[in-house]
């Protein structure tokens, strides 16, 4: 699979979310990821979901659980700067 952005995300599994309804968004300036998986969880950090990230690279971040209160201010806050990824995108960062 090709990489893009000095080889820190894969193409190829973005699409694969995209195509499986997960919406993928960006938030410029930002350098955390963060990642809500439903309206009590969430995980904010340095991290991409690879296995070097989590097995040799020297990352930090947060899960949150049981808090829909947070979760609800994160969403609110993204959905005022997010911009939403799509194949196209995708192909002029490729």
């Amino acid at each position: 699979m090709p990489n893009f952005i000095n080889k820190s995300l894969d193409l190829e599994a973005i699409e694969l979310l995209i195509k499986n309804n997960i919406n993928i968004l960006a938030l410029e300036n930002l350098y955390a990821k963060i990642y809500i998986f439903n309206e009590s969880s969430a995980l904010i950090t340095s991290s991409i979901l690879t296995f070097n990230s989590f097995n040799k690279n020297f990352e930090y971040g947060t899960f949150i659980w049981d808090d829909n209160k947070k979760i609800k201010e994160i969403l609110k806050n993204l959905d005022s700067n997010e911009k939403k990824i799509n194949k196209f995108r995708l192909w002029k960062y490729s």
